[in-house]
């Protein structure tokens, strides 16, 4: 990683080696805008994912692997979330 937080970008264009880095970009933005995904708390996992990849011995993970970490992390939340409600009635 680079150190950044910031979507990587080529003369302001969003950048995207593989096709799914742009497919789980979209995903994470359309969770967000539908609410099903709390922005903020996934903006905290993702720093939270770069910081790790950023850490020495840690696996060198690009942006999108990153931004992948992180929603995988926010559903499992969610997903667990919902099992204990459900289990709960």
């Amino acid at each position: 990683m680079s150190g950044s937080c910031a979507l990587p970008r080529s003369s302001g264009e969003l950048v995207f080696d593989d096709d799914w880095e742009r497919r789980i970009f979209a995903l994470g933005v359309a969770l967000c805008e539908e609410g099903d995904v709390d922005w903020d708390d996934f903006k905290r996992k993702l720093i939270k994912a770069i910081e790790l990849s950023e850490k020495p011995n840690s696996e060198d993970l690009n942006y999108y692997e990153c931004w992948l970490n992180a929603l995988e992390s926010m559903l499992f939340e969610s997903n667990q979330d919902l099992l204990n409600r459900n289990n709960s009635t």
